[in-house]
Order: structure tokens, then sequence, then C-alpha cells
């Protein structure tokens, strides 16, 4: 059973008997993914959908991944995480949604390019999932 936004709010510690908004945010494939602000600062939360176990998605692996980006500075900051419910809590990037006309803009092949070698340039995975070299 997938847990809703409703339920994820009160088990972050941090959050409770504050002032929470929820808002919707469009483009997850996998996630059910929303801004929520906490007396005035944004976090974004990832929600796995439902039945998405059924696609083999590791979500440990998506959470280390997560976390190796954040420390390479090349992703949001993981600021909680829910692993018996999969859940998600990132620092919230203000941004524009990548777009084909962005992709191809001057100067944004390099920039993947160079934030691609940072990240495999960070530290690796080994053995188990909480072991990094």
């Amino acid at each position: 059973m997938t847990i809703t936004i409703e339920e994820v709010i009160p088990k972050i510690d941090d959050w409770r008997s504050k002032q929470v908004e929820i808002n919707d945010m469009t483009g997850g494939l996998t996630n059910k993914n929303y801004r929520v602000d906490v007396e005035g600062h944004s976090y974004f939360v990832r929600v796995p959908g439902a039945s998405t176990e059924l696609l083999a998605i590791n979500r440990d692996n998506e959470y280390h991944s997560s976390k190796a980006a954040a420390d390479a500075g090349v992703g949001p900051k993981v600021l909680y995480h829910l692993p018996e419910h999969k859940v998600m809590v990132l620092e919230f990037l203000k941004g524009e949604t990548m777009s084909i006309k962005a992709l191809q803009g001057p100067g944004m092949p390099t920039r993947i390019a160079q934030s691609l070698k940072i990240l495999h340039a960070g530290a690796k995975k080994c053995g188990s999932v909480n072991n990094y070299v």
C-alpha cells in the first residue's frame, strides 16, 4: 500500500505543530511529487507511485544515488528519508523543468558533461548500500 502525502507530513518530526501547505507538482513518472511549504521554507517530497514496485525500481539505490549527487554538489540535499515508505524529502530548488529547447541551448551539453564528470568523480558505492570508498 502506498503512503499518502497527508500520512507523510506527521512522520517528519521537525514539521509537527507547524503550518504546512501541500502543493502538487506535475511531471513525475514513478513518483508523486510535492512542494511542501513549512512555515515559509519549501521542500520537495517524493512519494512512490502506486504499484511502482512492479517496475523493479530499487528505491534504496535511488536514495543513495541522490545522496551521492548532493554530496558531489550536483543534486539537492536529501533532508529526510522514510525508508519504510521509500519517501525522500529533498531541498527544494527553484528552477524550470528541463525541455528539449533548454537541452539544445548554448552551452548546455558542456554543462551536462561537467555535472556528470563531477558526479562520477565522487565517492563510489562499494558492497553494502552504506559503504563508500
